[in-house]
């Protein structure tokens, strides 16, 4: 059984892009790759399993291709610190983090989108 429920699962984009420039696509689209965070054993939402990725990775994927990028997956687990890698800027976009107070409203340099 999934550690979340897929109506808690929430994409979120480092707010420092958004900075960067104002459509804060700048600074990706330089580097050519969308570099994407994910949890490597949740499925179905993500796996590290080239054959079995996951649908939120699979999601990531498309939003690299719309923006003309590659996507760059790194693997860091939800359970335990999910936060630094964007904090560290290791990542452009986080997917899947779960719904919480501490995430969508303690983290003033990180935007959250709505669930989906």
């Amino acid at each position: 059984m999934p550690r979340r429920l897929g109506m808690f699962v929430v994409l979120i984009l480092a707010a420092g892009l958004a900075v960067a420039e104002p459509s804060g696509l700048g600074p990706i689209r330089a580097r050519g790759a969308l570099r994407v965070c994910a949890d490597p054993a949740n499925s179905p939402f993500s796996s590290a399993e080239a054959a079995t990725p996951g649908f939120e990775v699979e999601l990531a994927r498309l939003v690299a291709r719309e923006l003309g990028v590659e996507a760059r997956v790194q693997w860091y687990p939800t359970a335990v610190r999910a936060l630094r890698p964007l904090r560290e800027g290791a990542c452009d976009l986080f997917m899947g983090l779960p719904m919480d107070a501490r995430v969508a409203h303690g983290t003033p340099w990180v935007t959250v989108s709505r669930p989906y």
